[in-house]
């Protein structure tokens, strides 16, 4: 009988299996390179999500009396400034102090104010138009400013700005400075702030009428513009002075008149200015 002859088994070698570690290793590798690639999409979106675009809510403002120990009183010119008490001192000393406080009324000529733009890009803040809204009436009486320096400091000269609050309509002018610094005299008062940028004015009050309300100033982004009060510690109240020009009494031990010319200081005749006996 023939043997039928079984075909050879063919025998196929499985290759090994890598070993469950170095699974364990590629997964990890995978999952820290997907968590890469995402941290790095964190990173470049937050500084576009962070952006700072200048809007109007970019303006920060503040305001304060420029030199509070200066005080200002407006003081009608028929008070009795011959029984003002003269000191030998070089300062406005209390028994002064309580004179204007009897025979005069104090009020804030001068304001500093901060401008600041607090966005990170965009366009320019552009502010002009400072001006005061509020009542005017006829004073009482004429009055002159008595300045009552309770410290006897040197005086300053910075003047940056001036509002006559007098009528309605105007606005504030850019004044001499003894600073030098300031833009042409005489010329509105226009601020322009990129981002990021601030700035500061010296901002001087005065009226011929009783003046009590507050000072604007319009802002504009672009097409846009909004009405912008200044945040002064109080309502504004200006009495009505004497039409002089910028002269005024200082009060310093004795009386003295004052008047600027040309951003600084230069004496006057006091008997010119009150109507002394």
């Amino acid at each position: 009988m023939r043997k039928t002859s079984q075909p050879a088994t063919e025998v196929v070698a499985k290759a090994p299996e890598p070993p469950r570690t170095w699974k364990r290793i590629a997964g990890i590798a995978a999952a820290a390179v997907s968590a890469i690639s995402f941290i790095t999409g964190v990173v470049a979106v937050i500084p576009i999500l962070t952006r700072d675009a200048t809007r109007f809510d970019s303006l920060v403002l503040t305001a304060e009396p420029f030199r509070p120990t200066v005080l200002d009183y407006a003081v009608p010119l028929d008070a009795p400034f011959d029984s003002f008490p003269l000191s030998d001192t070089t300062f406005c000393d209390p028994v002064q102090q309580a004179w204007l406080d009897e025979f005069g009324e104090a009020y804030t000529s001068r304001y500093m104010v901060t401008f600041q733009n607090n966005a990170t890009e965009g366009s320019m803040l552009a502010m002009d138009d400072l001006r005061g809204e509020g009542d005017r009436v006829p004073p009482e009486s004429t009055a002159i400013r008595v300045e009552c320096d309770t410290t006897g400091l040197a005086p300053s000269n910075l003047r940056a700005a001036r509002l006559d609050l007098s009528s309605s309509g105007e606005i504030a002018y850019f004044d001499d400075s003894a600073l030098r610094d300031s833009p042409v005299p005489d010329s509105p008062v226009v601020l322009n702030l990129a981002p990021g940028e601030g700035a500061q004015l010296l901002l001087q009050l005065s009226s011929s009428t009783r003046f009590y309300g507050a000072v604007h100033i319009t802002v504009r982004s672009g097409s846009d513009e909004r009405d912008v009060v200044l945040p002064l510690p109080v309502e504004v109240l200006v009495p009505g002075l004497m039409v002089r020009g910028d002269t005024f009494v200082r009060a310093s031990g004795s009386l003295s008149c004052i008047q600027y010319t040309d951003g600084n200081e230069t004496p006057c005749v006091l008997a010119e200015v009150l109507p002394f006996p």
